[in-house]
């Protein structure tokens, strides 16, 4: 009996703690056989935040005025849509066209002389010398016939020295005259030199050079548009005086590409990496959270700038630089400015897999 109690209950005791912890541990057991628990609703994909300003299709084109001058008048009007080759901007033309006029006389005037050198020699110019020269050589005829007489005259001492001398004299300009005149005939019988005709050329195209010159200048007074836009900003009235020369910052005259609106978005560069460059983003107006407009990415500036667009948390880093995304805005029922700053939320990399692939790189390169 002592030897019952003895062993026999120790065996009991041993037996009934073990079925108590099987029986406790069987719960545990079976979730952990069981299939995993399914969550409930998509899972949801990281997310990055950038704010965006928006820009017109295309860079912006602030339109110069080449000439000073007074406005004459002003057809656009902001907002208005143009097409290429449309008048903006009139300024003065009265003083170019004036001028205008002085060169197309200097020009007809070097034509007019250049068409008198290739016409030479002109029969009637040649026949006009021949008729002089005839006459000169009667004259020079005549006074050699009294000159003759003279000095036989002057060997009977019948005249005086003097009108000896002086018949000479005659003699001798009537005899250059002959030769001047003779050699006048030889240069009308010869015509213009090359010489003079490569002169009369030069001047014809100084002159037509000028002319071009002067309807470039009147051209310009014309302010037309470069490409189909529309209008964002036009500072100018008619009777204002426009100053090239003047230290203005901004141009008077602003046009933007035509439709859809881009976005340009800034992203820190601490999230640049994460950014999905070929992935969609959607915006939303400050001030209307729950009305969302759709975009559409069109490039990355692969340049990093310095951050201009500041979100307004308290944390955020001014001297920070920041990715530059484009995107395209998608036509929606809410309407959007140039210039206007949205909110943009955009698809991102996942922090685990950019850690991890830091890691793995790490590794990579310590196994090298």
């Amino acid at each position: 009996m002592k030897i019952l109690v003895r062993w026999f209950l120790p065996i009991v005791s041993i037996g009934l703690i073990g079925f108590a912890s099987w029986k406790a541990t069987e719960p545990i057991l079976a979730n952990a056989r069981a299939a995993p628990m399914q969550t409930h609703g998509p899972i949801l994909k990281p997310k990055v935040v950038g704010v965006g300003i928006v820009e017109p299709n295309g860079q912006r084109i602030a339109v110069g005025l080449s000439q000073s001058g007074l406005v004459e008048a002003v057809h656009v009007q902001p907002g208005q849509q143009i097409q290429k080759g449309q008048t903006l901007v009139q300024l003065d033309r009265r003083i170019a066209r004036v001028d205008q006029q002085s060169k197309q006389s200097e020009l007809e005037l070097a034509k007019r002389k250049l068409d008198r050198l290739r016409s030479l020699p002109r029969p009637e110019s040649v026949a006009l010398v021949r008729r002089r020269l005839e006459v000169a050589k009667v004259v020079h005829a005549t006074a050699d016939d009294q000159l003759k007489r003279i000095r036989s005259l002057a060997e009977r001492n019948v005249i005086s020295e003097e009108e000896l001398n002086s018949r000479a004299f005659a003699e001798a300009k009537a005899n250059a005259e002959v030769k001047q005149i003779q050699a006048e005939l030889d240069q009308a019988m010869v015509g213009s030199t090359a010489e003079e005709l490569a002169i009369a050329t030069a001047e014809v195209s100084v002159a037509q050079s000028a002319l071009e010159k002067t309807l470039v200048q009147i051209e310009l007074l014309t302010i037309v548009a470069p490409c189909d836009a529309f209008v964002l900003k036009c500072d100018l009235r008619a009777g204002e005086y426009v100053d090239i020369a003047s230290k203005r910052e901004d141009s008077p005259l602003h046009l933007a590409g035509c439709a859809p609106l881009h976005v340009r978005v800034e992203f820190d560069e601490e999230e640049a990496s994460r950014v999905v460059r070929s992935g969609n983003a959607t915006g939303t107006i400050r001030g209307r959270q729950r009305n969302s407009i759709p975009l559409r990415f069109v490039r990355a500036e692969p340049y990093l700038q310095s951050k201009r667009n500041l979100m307004g948390h308290g944390t955020e880093r001014v001297d920070t630089r920041v990715l530059q995304v484009l995107y395209e805005i998608l036509p929606s029922e809410y309407q959007v400015l140039p210039g206007q700053a949205i909110d943009v939320v955009t698809e991102a990399l996942p922090e685990s897999s950019e850690s991890e692939s830091s890691m793995s790189n790490t590794n990579s390169h310590e196994t090298e």
